[in-house]
C-alpha cells in the first residue's frame, strides 16, 4: 500500500480537501442514541454560583449605608479594600467627587460653580453691595440713595423704619443762632472738607474758615438735638446792599434724612429777610444731588457764576429771590456779592 506522500503526489487541490473532509467526518465519534439531538444537555453552574455568593455577600456588608448622605467630610476608607464589588466601591467615590471642590474642579476651568454669596465671604447676610448699577456705571453715595430710593413704595418696611427714626430725630432738633468758634462746630467744619475734597480738587473747593464768618458778621445756625450735640450747621454772610450768600451747610451723615438741612435752611432764610436781605445766592458742587435738590424744593433756581466765582465745570450756582410786596423778581444774577 503507498503511503500519504505518493498517494497525494500529482493530486489537485479540490482532491485533496476532500479527502480530508472524508476522513474528518469517519473520525467523528459516534453520537449516542439515548440523547435527544433536540434536547440542550445541562450546563454545569456549580462553579459560577460558588463565585457570584461570596460578591453578594460582599455586597450585603454595605446595606447600612446610606450613600445619598456621603459628603467630602464622609470616610471613605471602608469602601478601598479589596473584597469591595466594583459598583459599590464607584457609587461611593462618585459622590466623593460631586461634593468635595477640589476633585470637582481639577482643571479650574468651571468657575460658574464657585460660592461667590455672602456666607462665602463670611460678611453679614445682605452686607455684600455694590455701586455699580447696569447702564449708569459705578455712583456716587448721593448718586446711590437717590437711586435707591427711585420706585420704592411709600409703605416698603425698610423705608418705613427708615423714615421713622430720622422723623424721629428731626422732631427733637433745635435751632440756634451760635457763634462758629465751638470745638463741635469745628468737628462739622472739619469733616465738611474731608467730604469736599474727596469729591472735587482744591481749586473748587471755596470753604470759609470760622474766623473769617466772625469777622464778616455772619448769621451762624446750629442745629442740636436733645442732648445738645451739635447734627448740622449753616451760615449767611449778609452785605449791606441787601444781597447776601448761603456758606457752610453740612448735616452730620448719622443725622440725615430727617429734615434738618431743610430746618436749617429755612431758618437762614428767615433770618435774612429780617435783615433785609432780598437775593439770596449760594455756590455747590454739582455731585451733591440731595442738596441742590433740597434747594430747588426752597425755591432757589440756577444762574451763572456771581462774584467772587469764576466760572467752574465742578460748581452749581443758585440763588432765591426774597420777595416782598411790590418787588421785582431779582432771583436774576447779580453785578456783584
Amino acid at each position: 500500500m503507498p503511503d500519504e506522500t505518493d498517494r497525494t503526489e500529482g493530486e489537485g487541490f479540490f482532491n485533496r480537501w476532500s479527502r480530508r473532509k472524508r476522513g474528518g467526518a469517519e473520525n467523528q465519534p459516534a453520537a449516542d442514541p439515548l440523547v435527544n439531538s433536540d434536547e440542550v444537555p445541562p450546563t454545569d453552574t456549580t462553579g459560577e454560583a460558588e463565585i457570584a455568593q461570596p460578591e453578594e455577600q460582599a455586597a450585603a456588608a454595605f446595606d447600612d449605608v446610606d450613600f445619598e448622605t456621603l459628603d467630602y467630610s464622609s470616610d471613605y476608607t471602608r469602601f478601598m479594600g479589596d473584597n469591595v464589588p466594583d459598583h459599590i466601591r464607584k457609587q461611593a467615590l462618585a459622590k466623593l467627587w460631586a461634593s468635595d471642590p477640589v476633585l470637582a474642579n481639577l482643571d479650574g476651568l468651571t468657575d460658574y460653580s464657585d460660592d461667590f454669596t455672602d456666607a462665602a465671604l463670611a460678611v453679614p447676610l445682605g452686607m455684600l453691595k455694590t455701586a455699580h448699577r447696569v447702564g449708569k456705571g459705578f455712583l456716587t453715595d448721593e448718586e446711590v440713595a437717590e437711586w435707591e430710593q427711585l420706585g420704592r413704595p411709600t409703605d416698603d418696611p425698610a423705608s418705613a423704619v427708615a423714615g421713622a427714626g430720622a422723623a424721629a430725630v428731626g422732631s427733637s432738633v433745635s435751632i440756634t443762632i451760635e457763634s462758629p468758634d465751638h470745638v463741635d462746630i469745628r468737628a462739622l467744619f472739619d469733616a465738611s472738607d474731608a467730604y469736599s475734597n474727596s469729591l472735587y480738587p482744591a481749586e473748587s473747593n471755596h470753604p470759609v474758615s470760622p474766623e473769617k464768618l466772625i469777622g464778616a458778621g455772619a448769621v451762624f445756625a446750629v442745629a442740636r438735638d436733645e442732648e445738645q450735640k451739635a447734627l448740622g450747621c449753616g451760615a449767611v454772610i449778609c452785605q449791606p446792599d441787601g444781597r447776601a450768600e448761603l456758606k457752610r451747610m453740612w448735616v452730620d451723615p448719622s443725622a440725615r434724612r430727617g429734615g434738618i438741612g431743610a430746618k436749617i435752611l429755612n431758618h437762614l432764610i428767615d433770618e435774612a429777610r429780617q435783615r433785609q436781605v432780598s437775593w439770596l445766592g449760594l455756590e455747590t458742587g454739582y455731585k451733591q444731588r440731595e442738596a441742590i435738590a433740597l434747594y430747588r424744593n426752597s425755591g432757589f433756581k440756577e444762574i451763572d457764576p456771581f462774584p467772587p466765582y469764576a466760572d467752574d465745570p465742578n460748581s452749581v450756582f443758585m440763588a432765591l429771590a426774597l420777595e416782598r410786596p411790590n418787588d421785582d423778581d431779582t432771583a436774576d444774577q447779580p453785578s456783584g456779592l
